[in-house]
């Protein structure tokens, strides 16, 4: 058992596998850390925010020369990176050959004097050919916004590795230029749609699908490909707001779309896919074929699609009324259909034939079949608990992924007190599907105020998982203002954007954390004593790295500080027993908290380190 007494009264604390599903019982949760070693607790990858949007400062024009200089030091965390898109606004007049809010992009003269160009085209800037000329200094004070991504709601991937990114704004973004899907994204000019829907890499085009139509890019092989749009080439009729609403089909490699209600009798699902003997262009419609209602489901109030996925080489087609119908893409309409005891599917994952089905507003996670369903896991209670009102939980799940053995998905909980005061809190979740450890990962300090009348509503948009690597976007929604301050995060980040030098970090500052389930130890007639705590450690600690151990003696009070075992004070230790008098116990409930070492300035070629935990023991 992870936490155990022994016949000499000790607690043995060990098999950091995963979060229990009872506060009362093994590990109540854990945070940041990684348990993919058996029995054994290390630090994660700490998450980076990698860029933020909407930084500005305020630059001054020269007129013989057309270089810009910034007037104030760099607001961004990427720089002043070449490619980079720009706008500029003034409180007068702004120089000949710049418009207030057009979309531009700078190339780097001098990097410590912050000097730069402005080019027409994301070319042009890379290239450094036909930049803008400017003429005169203009009026007034200039100011230069760098444009980033909002939150990002849509990943695809071409076939050569490079990935594409869709915001809410429904700007495109191309990414992974130098060979991962993190590197600086350069903003794809010529896409018109405001309303985005969905994203999607087929047949060497990059379709963005809005609320009435798709377009298309022809996919490029760098930054610096002349664009070819081909925009509006399709009509549909899709709902905002959802999930996934345009699924690529590996068993038939077609393109499947929610497309809208029809007068309140039935929602369509649409077919796009490319003619047979023939190369799929969108400009040309005799090479595809576009169906409007290939097939469809029955029509009630709660019932739009929220999620379409493929099974046994069925169609998998979720909807909000906790619904989920199969097609077998031969038949007029759908062939089967279950219904899950919770409303509200918010993503399906697929692995192995079967279906992993988040629904409901508590954490609910289901194991689908064509034919059957039953509850595959259920969040803990105890991480989810306490709502907006009435004792109710709420837990939005906002997209999920399978790597492996793990489903990852992405959580928002509403906690606290009452709405409209509450606060959300948004992590990672991962969870075994063999074993059904579950662990969290944490995301910054993302849970904010969500006020009705102001405030702003903190969610992770959307996860993509690269290799070992997971890319994470995240949004804090400003209800007052109506703005969006965005963060890209990954658990591997570029330390700077402009040099090329990149690190992993480990978190160094012991915030990844486990915490057990209250322990009952003694009794009001014989309460105990613990007078030694002992620490086993895989290995040696080395520079950084440390465990701090915190008690409390019921599941509500403040956490105090038991005893820090670390490299600092007790050198290359792995094993060690350490004085900590502890009296008077009759309940008690440990947390342990881990850090390792943290590279903050290092080079392609340093490597990270963190603790490895076997247990902790706590003799009286």
């Amino acid at each position: 058992m992870p936490v155990k007494i022994e016949k000499d009264n000790s607690i043995t604390i060990s098999g950091f596998e995963g979060i229990g599903q009872s506060v009362l019982s093994d590990f109540s949760d854990m945070m940041g850390i990684n348990n993919d070693i058996k029995g054994v607790a290390s630090s994660n990858y700490s998450f980076n925010i990698a860029r933020q949007e909407q930084a500005s400062t305020t630059v001054t024009f020269n007129a013989t020369t057309s270089v810009i200089t910034m007037a104030t030091g760099i607001p961004s965390y990427r720089g002043i990176a070449a490619g980079r898109a720009v706008k500029f606004s003034t409180d007068g007049s702004l120089p000949i050959g710049l418009t207030a809010g057009t979309i531009y992009y700078i190339s780097v003269i001098d990097q410590g004097l912050q000097t730069f160009k402005v080019y027409d085209t994301l070319k042009g800037a890379l290239e450094g050919t036909a930049f803008t000329a400017l003429g005169g200094t203009g009026s007034g004070t200039h100011t230069m916004e760098f444009v980033e991504p909002s939150a990002i709601k849509y990943w695809t991937k071409n076939n050569t590795g490079k990935y594409y990114a869709l915001d809410d704004n429904g700007r495109l973004w191309f990414c992974g230029a130098s060979g991962g899907a993190i590197d600086s994204p350069y903003l794809i000019a010529g896409n018109t749609t405001s309303q985005p829907n969905g994203l999607v890499y087929y047949k060497g085009y990059i379709l963005v699908f809005s609320a009435s139509r798709i377009d298309a890019l022809k996919d490029i092989s760098s930054a610096t490909t002349t664009l070819e749009w081909e925009p509006n080439f399709q009509t549909v009729t899709m709902s905002t707001g959802q999930n996934a609403n345009v699924f690529l089909s590996v068993s038939d490699d077609a393109v499947y779309f929610y497309n809208g209600s029809v007068g309140g009798s039935y929602h369509r699902i649409g077919l796009l896919e490319e003619k047979a003997l023939q190369t799929f262009d969108p400009g040309n419609t005799a090479t595809f074929s576009m169906v409007a209602d290939v097939t469809t489901i029955p029509f009630d109030s709660y019932n739009d699609v929220s999620a379409i996925n493929e099974i046994n080489q069925n169609l998998l087609i979720a909807s909000n009324s906790g619904k989920i119908y199969f097609w077998d893409k031969k038949s007029p309409s759908f062939t089967s259909h279950i219904e899950l005891p919770e409303k509200s599917i918010d993503t399906v994952s697929v692995s192995n034939n079967f279906a992993y089905v988040f629904a409901g507003n508590i954490g609910s996670i289901y194991i689908v079949s064509t034919s059957a369903s039953d509850i595959f896991y259920k969040i803990p209670t105890h991480l989810t608990k306490d709502s907006y009102q009435d004792g109710v939980d709420n837990v939005v799940i906002h997209y999920s992924a399978i790597v492996g053995n793990k489903l990852l998905f992405s959580a928002s909980i509403i906690t606290s007190t009452p709405y409209p005061n509450s606060t959300v809190n948004s992590f990672i979740g991962s969870l075994d599907l063999k074993t059904k450890n579950f662990t969290k990962f944490g995301v910054s300090s993302f849970g904010q105020l969500l006020d009705r009348n102001g405030g702003v509503l903190s969610k992770i948009n959307s996860i993509l998982p690269v290799g070992g690597n997971l890319i994470i976007s995240s949004s804090i929604y400003d209800i007052e203002t109506d703005t969006t301050a965005h963060y890209l995060e990954s658990n591997l980040v570029k330390y700077s954007y402009y040099s090329g030098k990149t690190f992993y970090a480990y978190h160094g500052d012991y915030t990844p954390y486990i915490i057990t389930g209250l322990i009952t130890y003694g009794d009001v007639y014989n309460k105990k004593t613990i007078k030694t705590l002992s620490v086993s450690f895989l290995r040696e600690l080395t520079t950084g790295q440390g465990v701090k151990v915190y008690y409390r003696r019921n599941d509500n009070s403040a956490w105090t500080l038991l005893k820090t075992v670390d490299f600092t004070t007790y050198g290359t230790i792995k094993d060690i027993k350490v004085e900590s008098p502890l009296t008077d116990i009759i309940d008690l409930q440990i947390k342990i908290e881990l850090s390792g070492y943290k590279l903050i300035t290092g080079t392609t070629s340093a490597t990270s380190t963190t603790p490895y935990l076997k247990s902790i023991r706590l003799i009286p």
